[in-house]
């Protein structure tokens, strides 16, 4: 896939979030199971970025660690409550960050709307440069194991565009996503470099894939 047609994919399907934010925050409330548990072994005063935070709701999960939130998305940034941590406007795919500055990494529901695979394996080598030999990063995708709603429009080998009813300007927005079957996330992370796969588990329609970098 060459860059212009990432580039129309993501002005079209991905960087819409703008449009139906105040919408997609109040649908976006509950903490789930697989990063609440990932959160709360983090130790006291841990160093944690949120790459694609969307709303921040888990800026707020914990008063004793440190969480730097960032997303291409102002209005969901916005959000935010002002007593929350630190977040910034960032792309995923060019992180801000130093190499070797956090000792934590969640990026929830973020990857499955980049969609080719390089660019999919270059957003997750950001995030695992940014950590610590020994660090940690939780992410989670869409998984192919859930059932295909009719709405949803097929683009073949894994993609669908997904659509959105925003309450507020009636409009329907179309959402990017690529599925991840099982096998797929395996090969996807085996294909990582220095890492070391603490956990692949199947939750809410979703697999949350658990990594540690190599010390």
């Amino acid at each position: 896939m060459n860059n212009s047609t990432v580039s129309i994919k993501e002005k079209d399907y991905i960087f819409i979030y703008d449009h139906f934010a105040l919408h997609f925050n109040e649908t976006r409330k509950a903490i789930w199971s697989c990063v609440g548990k990932f959160l709360d072994n983090v130790p006291k005063y841990s160093l944690i970025a949120d790459v694609g935070c969307g709303n921040g709701k888990y800026t707020r999960y914990r008063q004793d660690i440190f969480v730097i939130a960032n997303d291409i998305c102002v209005p969901l940034l916005q959000t935010i409550e002002k007593n929350s941590n630190d977040c910034c406007v960032a792309n995923g795919l060019y992180l801000p960050y130093k190499k070797k500055s956090f000792q934590y990494a969640i990026s929830i529901a973020v990857l499955h709307h980049i969609s080719d695979y390089e660019s999919r394996l270059k957003f997750i080598k950001n995030i695992i440069n940014i950590l610590e030999p020994g660090g940690k990063l939780l992410f989670t995708v869409w998984a192919q194991e859930q059932t295909i709603k009719k709405k949803w429009i097929n683009k073949g080998n894994g993609d669908y565009l997904i659509p959105w009813l925003d309450k507020y300007s009636k409009q329907t927005f179309y959402r990017f996503y690529h599925l991840f079957s099982y096998e797929e996330i395996k090969q996807f992370v085996n294909d990582l470099e220095n890492i070391i796969i603490c956990n692949i588990v199947f939750e809410k329609d979703n697999w949350c894939i658990e990594l540690q970098l190599n010390n």
